[in-house]
């Protein structure tokens, strides 16, 4: 039994990514040539069933849309690390950060279009960063941003997305995943960073909300992944965050990019333990105790 697909509201965008191509394309190329390096073209289509096909499209078609929220989600990040004078090392380090998840939408993107073309894929764009309450100081409001982004989304799927790519045993997709394991390293660090510079900073009551925005995010995960350990609800795998891939137990054609569930899900609770929780309890952060956000 499967649970039923939700109807898309009117306001939802579709997803549709895009290059504009000239002197931009060409200064966007120079500075990430490893792009074009990539083996495409390398993939026998012949020899996956359809039904693994029309997947690994839906796969990575929301593969594609998460490297793009994400890059919008560092953007917000990287502006209000300005706002907030944060020091200029980790300023330049963020900077980064954005370029890279373009660069991952292109791959994921790219790859979807060797595959047969992207699946429809509708969103709200107001939900494309997390949203802040403005009367919050402007501190609190740039490390709820990196707690949310960066100690929770980014630091838990360096794990998750390493495995996949251990799992992976086609050319392109080792390249891909490679390239974004490479890339990602750093982006699940910056968040502790910031927690060092100014996590002294917080009173009990701020440092209570930056654990309930932490809960909310593990929660979010937490819930995902119970769809899958709970297979009556009829969870899909291109409806977890940060599951490049995951194939229901059995899935007979794994090269595709994805883990079976028995791998996957023991190997992101594992990720949580290590990669959020233990480096949060060490600055002092529990988001254990933090009380649920209404809501949610």
């Amino acid at each position: 039994m499967t649970a039923p697909k939700l109807q898309v509201p009117d306001h939802f965008e579709a997803f549709d990514i895009g290059l504009l191509g000239g002197p931009g394309e060409q200064l966007y190329r120079k500075a990430r040539p490893e792009i074009d390096a990539m083996p495409w073209g390398t993939i026998d289509l012949s020899a996956f069933p359809e039904t693994t096909i029309a997947r690994a499209r839906r796969v990575w078609t929301m593969a594609a849309f998460q490297e793009y929220r994400t890059g919008a989600a560092c953007s917000l990040a990287l502006q209000h690390l300005f706002r907030v004078q944060a020091p200029l090392d980790l300023i330049a380090v963020a900077t980064r950060f954005p370029l890279d998840e373009v660069v991952h939408v292109e791959l994921c993107g790219r790859l979807v279009a060797e595959l047969g073309g992207a699946m429809e894929l509708r969103h709200d764009p107001a939900s494309l960063v997390p949203r802040l309450k403005p009367e919050l100081d402007p501190l609190l409001q740039c490390a709820e941003i990196m707690m949310r982004v960066f100690c929770v989304g980014e630091a838990v799927s360096i794990p998750i997305l390493r495995a996949s790519w251990q799992h992976a045993e086609l050319p392109l997709l080792r390249a891909i995943l490679g390239r974004i394991v490479k890339d990602e390293a750093v982006h699940g660090q910056l968040g502790f960073w910031f927690l060092d510079w100014c996590g002294d900073a917080f009173d009990a009551d701020e440092r209570a909300h930056l654990e309930r925005a932490a809960r909310d995010e593990i929660g979010k995960l937490l819930q995902s992944w119970a769809r899958f350990e709970t297979p009556a609800l009829g969870a899909e795998a291109d409806e977890v965050p940060g599951a490049f891939g995951l194939s229901d137990a059995g899935d007979d054609a794994g090269t595709l990019g994805w883990m079976p569930v028995d791998v996957y899900l023991p190997t992101a609770h594992q990720a949580l333990d290590d990669a959020v929780l233990k480096p949060l309890l060490d600055r002092g952060f529990d988001p254990r105790r933090a009380e649920p956000i209404p809501g949610h």
